[in-house]
């Protein structure tokens, strides 16, 4: 017969061999499970620690009474796999009409007059295709540990091994494990037909290499990036609140010398600065359409006719704003604070309605202009000067 500790799942790294676990390694085997899941799939995968504790009630049924609690269960763990196969059916069904809508475009391209980039746009259209089918797999092998483990538990509060021997094999064919390498067999096959680049017979990812798109895809099965705001991210933005929390505290401060404050000409530098912010919001904007697509996965890059060779994603843009926001609070800080408690000096002002005002004092919005263009025009691999020009026509556009 087959053993407990033999049953093996493929998992989307390595193969793990699952052993009948302590009674101590079932909440960290429900850890692990949180850990593997994707927010995507958040609320859908299979309910582990319910069904869990479900099997503890075995423990004091005896007789007909066991059986019947124990057919209850098998039956709530068979509508939760037919619920978790509907989900992967509804899942592959859109991307199979993404598949048949991409082709037909590929072939008309194939036709006539393509719009430049089109060749190899499809090639990065079907990788998201594929990236897609990947992603299900992990959603069912995820599913599929568990289901392991909960037979397990199964045949240890019932004293046989009917669980993993007689009903895991039926909740596996009816999860459908076996249909992934079809459809990614369906895709590979119309990205061979729909495109000429070398190296597709073989292997995709060196056809995308020798295309200019790199082998890392924008978003991706669990990436760290896109899944929970990076530590960097979320310190920027506390530091933004605090300085944001200071400017205000410090508006509100009374000056040092009252009778030589003028709120226009304390004002009149403000119209620089308000002009420098527009640059970190319209990165923070772009930031943020980028990853919300990517979360969604939503293919951007092919429906603005973007180069897919391009390499700016979400976490190029919100590092950029950071730089650009943080500079620009710190230079406002430095101003509000020179003007209010005069630290550099203001000139003569000692006669009794003198208004105070120097020409040091357009320096700070002067600085977050210099500094600015500075960050604009240094030279990037990354962001280059043709994405610039473009970025900066589409703001004339809109402003």
């Amino acid at each position: 017969g087959i053993q407990c500790d033999a049953v093996p799942t493929l998992l989307p790294w390595r193969i793990v061999r699952f052993r009948t676990p302590a009674p101590s390694d079932s909440m960290k085997f429900e850890t692990l499970l949180e850990t593997l899941e994707v927010r995507e799939f958040r609320g859908r995968y299979l309910p582990y620690a319910t069904l869990r504790k479900q099997l503890e009630a075995l423990k004091s049924k005896q007789g007909p009474e066991l059986e019947d609690v124990a057919s209850k269960w098998r039956s709530s763990v068979e509508r939760e796999v037919a619920r978790i196969a509907m989900h992967i059916d509804g899942g592959l069904k859109e991307l199979k009409v993404g598949l048949s809508a991409l082709t037909k475009l590929a072939q008309g391209a194939a036709e006539g007059n393509a719009p430049p980039y089109m060749e190899i746009r499809s090639l990065d259209a079907f990788d998201n295709l594929l990236e897609g089918v990947g992603r299900y797999r992990n959603f069912a092998e995820v599913n599929y540990a568990a289901l392991i483990r909960l037979m397990q538990h199964y045949d240890e509060e019932l004293g046989t091994k009917e669980g993993v021997i007689v009903h895991l094999p039926t909740f596996v064919e009816k999860m459908g494990l076996d249909r992934f390498d079809a459809v990614e067999s369906e895709i590979k096959a119309a990205m061979r037909a729909s495109s000429h680049l070398p190296g597709l017979d073989t292997n995709p990812r060196v056809a995308r290499m020798m295309a200019g798109l790199g082998t890392l895809r924008r978003s991706g099965l669990g990436h760290a990036d896109f899944n929970r705001p990076s530590f960097a991210l979320g310190l920027v933005f506390g530091l933004c609140g605090a300085f944001l929390l200071m400017i205000l505290m410090l508006c509100f401060l009374p000056s040092l010398r009252p009778e030589t404050f003028n709120t226009k000409y304390f004002l009149a530098p403000l119209g620089l600065f308000r002009l420098t912010l527009t640059v970190p919001l319209v990165y923070w904007s772009m930031g943020a359409v980028t990853w919300v697509c990517d979360m969604k996965h939503i293919n951007y890059m092919f429906l603005l006719g973007i180069d897919p060779r391009c390499q700016l994603n979400s976490s190029f843009f919100m590092k950029r704003a950071a730089l650009l926001t943080s500079t620009w609070m710190l230079i406002l800080i430095g101003y509000i604070v020179d003007y209010k408690f005069e630290l550099i000096g203001s000139g003569d002002t000692k006669g009794a309605g003198v208004v105070r005002g120097s020409w040091h004092y357009h320096l700070y919005p002067m600085a977050t202009l210099l500094i600015t263009l500075v960050v604009e025009l240094s030279p990037s691999k990354v962001f280059q000067y043709s994405y610039r020009w473009g970025l900066f026509k589409s703001f004339c556009r809109f402003a």
